[in-house]
């Protein structure tokens, strides 16, 4: 049964997370650097930044139908609907957030007009109590929005004015015509504070900035069921958004009342024209009395008439009530025909009798208004002004429809009443014929009075309504700036600072690993499925010969742990001669020729290193040796005692080194003469071991020639500079046995890179071996790191 290789590596594992996290705390300098960049950042955005403030306010809405009774004294207004109108909270959101409503708010506030004082690093917006000046506009070119000119006070009394190329002096109060604007600017108390101080005034056209505060606006309900409503606006100046937000409400206000107002106006001017046509028909009625009269000499009325007529006075009661009607009905019905009524609003406090129409009207009136509202921020072309126009013709037609079906109704009652009067015609026979068209008569003016009486107490009960109009608003909470400001956050721009200060290294070190090319770790060559040896730790000695006698530093412990394995891995006669090569040359190889031999022979044994990189010899020059001779002196030359070729290393008893001697024209056929055949029998029977120092296997074939003599084969890997598209011919190397027994040494090691052992970085401090690098600042330690 086999044994397995402790020298194998293990398939790939699943990503370790520990590992992983390793792999950020080893760069924690980096991290600390992005924190302190980046909450440096926030804090001076912070201190920079224009701050924003929440101002709010709450009202509530009330519904006419509710509040009416408290203008109600006794039935005063039983049959008055002027304000029997009710509010959909969903239309006074859109209302207050109408664009004509927000553009009187700018005009009145003039708000269309900036103010920012210059600064050393930023200006500052001033506004109200304390800008400097004032700007009262003539004429603006709503084209030129957003046109800034820049003013220095020069004292109380003049200004220079700045508009790109005109530059000019004025008084304080002084027109000032310029080709997209006229104006006059005027001074206020705080000029005193900033003369001598650049002043940045910038003009916007009305529209837009309604447009502009319109989108900071929020107007929402506090609850579905209610009419309270409540209203926010974010301003960086408190006191703009506390003057916006109360303005807002006033002129809404107004504008309900403005509302009420027209209906009682429009109701009171139809009573006036009524007036004036009765007062006409009861003068006329009443000249026919006082003709008749002198006509027929008549002073009294005798009680016998008086007895025979008694009994037709309910019916005439009743015949006058029906005539008032068919009259009012008359009346609305040729008011509601008119063509230049059209758009008016009908009047309803005639004491309509039935239930439906009175309703109908109501209803009429309240789209009435809906529809002008529209029309305040709308064309008639606006699909919802469209869809109120529909609404009303079909509504007016259905109150001429009804109004006709009323009016037939009440002349059949009329008709009926009349008929059953006629059993009374026979006891007017008896009563003279004088009296009785007297009494026709003055039938005729009762009527007129009652109507006349009737019209003059609801005009009073219109104007009454019309100087008690009160706004159906009723503000709770006056608009109020909350102290903590929106924008900046800063807690949560701090938060983000340091999420952000995380993120970035992290990414940096992720993508740096994604795009790095180079093999970093011991995993990035498992997929070879050679064995490795070992590590060797990076170190910063400028010496080529590192591990000497006495020596305890790390990099000697690692070369005499290399050496142990080397000796565990294969029996001492099997395992004498080491091909040391590389994929490309700077990967070391002439570095751990040297010390691996050196370390072997501070164990005693007899070791030879030869300098078979015939091309580019650079093993002596490592010893800092020199020879003329090496060899190829023997391969060529025909020495035949070897002696003369080996030289011994100072400081060393048992270590010598042969040297390449004169660069040959066909290295490669020496290397597979029968001359180096005998060399390394010769070598063999003196050495315990015998390192080649062999070129790299990527550029030539020496190695592979070299490898027919060499027991095992030690392949060099460099961190952070061997590329990983090469181990791809390492692996080809190792599953077709192109070199012997080939193992793998992982070269320059730094401490991110020798995760898996960590022999240099931890075992080594650990047990107390000496460093051999030169100790270096406390900033060189914290940011020299190799992510």
């Amino acid at each position: 049964m086999s044994q397995p290789n402790p020298f194998q590596l293990q398939p790939l594992e699943p990503v370790n997370i520990k590992d992983t996290l390793m792999q950020y705390w080893r760069n924690w300098g980096w991290f600390l650097l992005s924190l302190v960049l980046c909450l440096t950042t926030a804090f001076i955005y912070l201190r920079y930044a224009t701050t924003e403030y929440m101002v709010e306010s709450a009202m509530v809405i009330t519904d006419d139908n509710n509040g009416a009774d408290l203008l109600q004294t006794g039935n005063v207004f039983s049959d008055l609907e002027l304000f029997n109108t009710s509010k959909n909270i969903d239309d006074e959101i859109e209302i207050l957030k109408g664009k004509t409503l927000m553009q009187h708010v700018i005009r009145k506030l003039n708000l269309q007009v900036t103010y920012q004082k210059k600064g050393k690093i930023r200006d500052s917006e001033v506004y109200g109590p304390t800008s400097p000046v004032k700007v009262s506009i003539i004429r603006f070119d709503s084209l030129e929005a957003g046109k800034k000119v820049t003013i220095k006070p020069l004292s109380a009394k003049e200004y220079t004015l700045s508009d790109g190329p005109h530059k000019a002096v004025y008084q304080f109060g002084q027109q000032v015509v310029l080709p997209w604007g006229t104006f006059f600017i005027t001074s206020t108390q705080q000029l005193a504070l900033s003369l001598n101080t650049d002043i940045n005034i910038e003009f916007n056209s009305v529209k837009k900035t309604a447009a502009a505060y319109l989108g900071d606006l929020t107007i929402t309900p506090v609850n579905k069921k209610g009419n309270v409503l409540k209203l926010s606006i974010v301003s960086n100046i408190p006191q703009k958004g506390i003057d916006v937000l109360n303005e807002l409400i006033e002129l809404y206000s107004l504008e309900a009342i403005e509302n009420k107002n027209e209906i009682a106006s429009k109701t009171i001017s139809f009573i006036d024209d009524r007036l004036v046509y009765l007062v006409k028909e009861l003068s006329g009625v009443e000249k026919d009395v006082e003709n008749y009269k002198r006509q027929n000499d008549i002073t009294d009325i005798s009680s016998e008439s008086q007895q025979y007529l008694q009994n037709t006075g309910d019916y005439d009661k009743k015949l006058s009530e029906y005539e008032i009607q068919i009259n009012i009905l008359s009346a609305i019905k040729q008011y509601i025909s008119s063509a230049k009524n059209q758009d008016n609003l009908v009047p309803s406090s005639l004491s309509i009798q039935d239930v439906t129409l009175a309703q109908l009207i109501s209803n009429f009136n309240q789209l009435q208004l809906q529809r002008k509202r529209a029309l305040k921020s709308n064309f008639e072309s606006n699909p919802v002004v469209i869809n109120l126009t529909e609404q009303l013709v079909a509504l007016r037609q259905n109150i001429l429809e009804n109004i006709t079906n009323i009016q037939q109704g009440l002349t059949i009652a009329r008709n009926a009443l009349r008929s059953k009067n006629t059993k009374f015609e026979s006891l007017k026979q008896h009563v003279p014929q004088v009296e009785r068209q007297l009494l026709e008569i003055k039938r005729q003016q009762n009527i007129k009075e009652s109507l006349y009486q009737y019209l003059l107490q609801k005009r009073e009960e219109a104007s009454l309504a019309k100087a008690a109009a009160v706004s159906n608003l009723n503000i709770i909470d006056k608009a109020d700036v909350n102290d903590t400001p929106v924008k900046p956050r800063k807690p949560l721009l701090l938060m983000l600072a340091c999420v952000v200060a995380f993120i970035i290294p992290v990414i940096v070190i992720s993508l740096k690993k994604i795009l790095k090319n180079k093999i970093s770790t011991i995993d990035d060559v498992k997929h070879v499925g050679a064995p490795v040896l070992g590590e060797i730790v990076h170190t910063t000695l400028k010496e080529t010969l590192v591990v000497k006698e006495g020596s305890r530093t790390v990099l000697a412990e690692l070369f005499r742990l290399l050496r142990s394995k080397l000796q565990l891995s294969a029996a001492a006669d099997k395992n004498k001669v080491f091909l040391v090569t590389s994929t490309m040359s700077g990967e070391g190889k002439t570095f751990f020729c040297v010390n691996m031999g050196a370390t072997m022979a501070l164990a005693g044994k007899k070791v030879i290193m030869l300098e078979f990189d015939l091309r580019k010899p650079m093993l002596l020059s490592g010893l800092t040796l020199s020879a003329n001779t090496g060899i190829t002196n023997y391969l060529v030359s025909g020495v035949t005692n070897i002696d003369e070729l080996i030289m011994k290393v100072p400081g060393f008893d048992s270590l010598f080194v042969m040297g390449a001697g004169a660069t040959p024209p066909n290295p490669s056929e020496l290397i597979l003469s029968e001359k180096n055949q005998e060399l390394f029998g010769l070598l063999r029977e003196r050495f315990d071991y015998i390192i080649i120092d062999s070129p790299p296997v990527g550029l030539i074939a020496d190695a592979f020639n070299l490898s027919e003599f060499s027991d095992r084969t030690l392949y060099l890997i460099r961190y952070n500079y061997t590329f990983k598209k090469q181990t791809g011919l390492i692996k080809e190397i190792y599953e077709k046995n192109t070199l012997k027994n080939l193992m793998l040494v992982l070269n320059d090691g730094h401490q991110e890179n020798i995760n898996q052992y960590g022999y240099g970085y931890n075992y080594g401090y650990s047990y107390g071996y000496v460093s051999d690098e030169p100790e270096r600042s406390w900033l060189k330690r914290l940011f020299k790191k190799n992510i």
